[in-house]
């Protein structure tokens, strides 16, 4: 995988669990193998485009993605 890019956004209140904060973690890729693309989904990341993103919650597996 060639990552361009990778961030997070500024923390704000989780839409998912309001007593806590949450981030939105951001990679941006160049090239991606079939399998790398996987891996990614298996991990809670969702793509637009060249960005991948998922949330973020300190502490907390309670946030992810449905797939």
């Amino acid at each position: 995988m060639r990552v361009l890019h990778q961030s997070l956004s500024v923390p704000e209140t989780c839409h998912y669990l309001p007593d806590r904060d949450a981030t939105q973690e951001y990679v941006q890729v160049g090239q991606l193998a079939p399998q790398e693309y996987e891996d990614l989904m298996n991990r809670g990341y969702r793509k637009f485009g060249a960005i991948f993103f998922r949330p973020k919650v300190r502490h907390s597996y309670s946030c992810r993605t449905i797939m």
